[in-house]
């Protein structure tokens, strides 16, 4: 992957937050980099089938209690990853303004967290 070659997002043992994770195909690359010793949560309002070595979480990033749980669940992370998409409405500035949104949501839970990586 030519992101993580010039990079170095993923290192070995680190903990990553997935937001957006469905359907899971970032969550899969990087449990490859962080190992077995790493740890990584993902959160969507989609089911994700379960991966070995992750850890899934069904709700909504934006409510109280989806980020209370992931608190519990991971205290500190190292990366944080966002493929968060708003459910488009087929108009271009409502759905572009959602989309920065959720991008706004995704750095204000990354410097949270004080992420190495986003």
């Amino acid at each position: 992957m030519d992101i993580q070659k010039r990079s170095k997002i993923f290192r070995k043992d680190d903990t990553v937050l997935d937001l957006g994770a469905a359907p899971g195909g970032w969550s899969q690359i990087a449990l490859e980099y962080i190992g077995e010793d790493g740890k990584l949560v993902g959160v969507d309002l989609q089911h994700i089938l379960p991966l070995k070595g992750a850890q899934f979480l069904q709700g909504d990033i934006r409510e109280p209690e989806t980020r209370k749980e992931l608190e519990k669940l991971v205290p500190k992370v190292d990366v944080v990853l966002s493929d968060m998409s708003p459910n488009l409405s087929g108009n271009y500035s409502v759905d572009q303004a959602r989309s920065v949104e959720l991008a706004s949501f995704a750095l204000e839970i990354a410097s949270e967290r004080k992420a190495n990586s986003f």
